[in-house]
């Protein structure tokens, strides 16, 4: 037991290691300002549009209020698996120690539980103020109302820790709790008191009893070593797939797409720009994901955004927080491909990889300009002030890609 133990507090510590790496290469100074900005602007807008929902007429507004707030909470109660702390190699030299893994794998799904608990528990208070516009739940039961929305994401997860002992799709049970979830959710919010509470605290009686039988039924089942291998792979999968998108990730290997769809432009602007970094470049932000997917990802996020922006103003503003985001994240492709061998043998080395980058990154960001406009011309009214914000949006990226980059070049770029 005393080796688990061990095994156990070793691979928890190379967890909290890699967290905290990447936890200080994202939440950097420059993200971290955004995020703040981000934050308030949510805040900013969230209040102004409970204020303009107090002022309509409740049953006029109940049925969409409940459904966008189902599907924030099914969104955020989606996220979290058990963490199993197990590899392959555990089943050849550990897997005589047989029941001593229940215990190891009960605190790996505890583990799991803090992020998964505070997300709803904020989410639940967030939603809280508009419940009240909706439904029977009032302020003053919101701490029974997120000691529901908490207990039914613990119940999911203790289901899920007993997949490790029944022949059971992991994925399927999940979609099953999430229903579950939001069947018992949504009558919670469609019932008038005091039936809104007493529902929901009878599914967890139902499901606290449901459990205690499956895991009496647990002790006498084998261990399923293979199905708890797949799951643990799987999670770190999903762990720094979420992490490639802000961080370069070594333990991922970039896949590529051709896009055959891009061929055109692609070739259009190799013969226009005509020299080996911009070949690269271009290849790298269309085609290698690990790149694409950051600037692509960057432009649907604020693109959405945008589409419930108040002002033309705060428009602009989340347009250029886009392109920073944008570039401050790409910037270290002008040094990938400096070392490699070939670019050492290629007999005119001429060519510093500073221009051509500034050329295809401009690109890129005229690509999002123009996804930014369409979704402010959604948005918004036809007038002066949004013009005003696409010529602001022109003269942002023109200082960020001759200021910015030239200057992180200076700082950051390799001699070889």
């Amino acid at each position: 037991m005393n080796n688990l133990n061990q095994l156990w507090k070793k691979r928890f510590n190379q967890l909290m290691k890699e967290v905290g790496k990447y936890s200080r290469l994202i939440f950097n100074d420059h993200f971290s300002i955004i995020l703040l900005f981000i934050l308030g602007f949510g805040a900013f807008y969230y209040r102004e549009q409970l204020l303009r929902l107090e002022a309509m007429d409740p049953s006029s507004i109940r049925l969409p209020l409940i459904l966008i707030i189902l599907g924030i909470q099914a969104a955020t109660f989606y996220i979290g698996r058990p963490i199993w702390f197990t590899q392959d190699p555990d089943k050849s030299y550990l897997f005589a120690r047989g029941k001593e893994w229940r215990s190891y794998w009960l605190k790996g799904t505890g583990l799991s539980l803090v992020l998964p608990v505070i997300l709803n528990g904020v989410v639940a208070v967030i939603v809280t103020p508009l419940l009240t516009l909706a439904t029977a739940w009032q302020i003053d039961q919101l701490i029974p109302f997120i000691l529901i929305v908490i207990t039914l994401k613990i119940c999911s997860q203790f289901d899920l820790y007993l997949n490790a002992f029944r022949q059971s799709n992991q994925l399927h049970n999940i979609w099953m709790h999430l229903g579950v979830f939001i069947l018992t959710m949504a009558v919670s919010y469609l019932l008038p008191q005091p039936w809104h509470l007493w529902v929901p605290i009878a599914v967890l009686i139902i499901l606290a009893g449901y459990l205690y039988m499956e895991y009496k039924k647990s002790q006498q089942q084998a261990i399923q070593f293979n199905e708890v291998l797949e799951a643990e792979a799987l999670r770190e999968s999903r762990f720094y797939k979420w992490i490639s998108i802000f961080a370069d990730v070594p333990k991922l290997k970039p896949s590529f797409k051709r896009r055959a769809y891009l061929d055109g432009l692609i070739e259009t602007l190799s013969r226009k720009l005509g020299d080996r970094y911009s070949f690269l470049y271009i290849r790298s932000l269309f085609r290698n994901n690990a790149y694409s997917g950051i600037w692509f990802r960057v432009m649907l996020f604020i693109a959405a955004l945008l589409l419930f922006v108040p002002n033309a103003w705060f428009a602009g503003i989340l347009g250029v927080i886009g392109f920073i985001l944008t570039i401050v994240q790409l910037v270290p492709l002008m040094n990938y491909y400096r070392g490699n061998p070939y670019q050492q043998l290629y007999p005119n080395r001429q060519t510093q990889p500073l221009k051509p980058f500034q050329t295809v990154i401009a690109v890129i960001l005229f690509i999002q300009l123009l996804v930014f406009a369409l979704a402010a011309l959604i948005a918004l009214p036809w007038n002066l002030n949004l013009l005003l914000i696409i010529v602001a949006w022109l003269a942002a990226i023109l200082l960020l890609v001759s200021l910015y980059v030239p200057f992180w070049y200076r700082k950051h770029g390799q001699t070889f």
